[in-house]
């Protein structure tokens, strides 16, 4: 038994195209083959998703250690502030008693010229008698 099988497409005039007649032998090896082909590119499929979910999983590590490092950075930009206001703390400090030391050698001398003062006023007073 011959078996017609059409092609897509359209000759001249419009008309559908025919290819030769196959008989039924030769009609289940193609449809054999087209099985092959369809098991064929159904592990092709599924060989891609599997891809595909090795990539999204490698990915999402990807994204993991990103975060990580992000979160590791800010760490050790907030370690910074810290340090750095525990730097200005400590020069507020060592300006804060330098200016108290200034101030008190200030004083001391204030109090020393006073007293040469005195001294000297108490020599005057003493010299008029």
């Amino acid at each position: 038994m011959k078996v017609r099988v059409r092609t897509l497409g359209a000759c001249e005039g419009g008309t559908p195209r025919v290819s030769s007649s196959f008989d039924k032998a030769q009609a289940k090896a193609i449809t054999r083959e087209s099985d092959k082909l369809k098991i064929f590119f159904a592990s092709g499929v599924d060989q891609l998703a599997a891809l595909i979910v090795d990539e999204r999983v490698e990915l999402e590590e990807e994204i993991r250690a990103l975060r990580s490092l992000a979160i590791l950075a800010r760490l050790e930009v907030l370690k910074a502030n810290v340090e750095r206001e525990e730097v200005e703390k400590a020069f507020d400090m060592v300006y804060s008693s330098r200016q108290k030391k200034k101030e008190k050698e200030k004083i001391a001398e204030l109090r020393w010229e006073k007293a040469l003062i005195r001294d000297d006023l108490a020599r005057s007073q003493g010299e008029d008698d």
